[in-house]
């Protein structure tokens, strides 16, 4: 069988290697708290400030400002979590 070379490229796009800690960290989806809560303020503002709809058995302004204090709690907590990871790396 053949041997497939590698791309000149590849050693470019290689990133260090990261300590036993980071890795089992960014391996939890660790790092996904931040992008998930701008996501849900982003859309709980959307609904909560650019949706004009009337709609019966719900209202959407709420749902919109259900999600951005979710989305504000969330990203509160990942920077609890976060600061105190990193604490106890250091």
């Amino acid at each position: 069988m053949r041997e497939l070379a590698a791309a000149p490229w590849a050693a470019a796009v290689r990133s260090p290697p990261l300590s036993w800690q980071a890795t089992f960290y960014i391996a939890r989806g660790g790092s996904n708290g931040f992008g998930t809560s701008i996501v849900l303020i982003a859309a709980g503002a959307i609904l909560r400030f650019a949706v004009s709809v009337t709609t019966t058995g719900f209202n959407l302004h709420s749902i919109g400002l259900i999600l951005m204090i979710v989305g504000v709690l969330a990203l509160v907590l990942s920077i609890v979590f976060w600061s105190s990871w990193a604490d106890s790396v250091c």
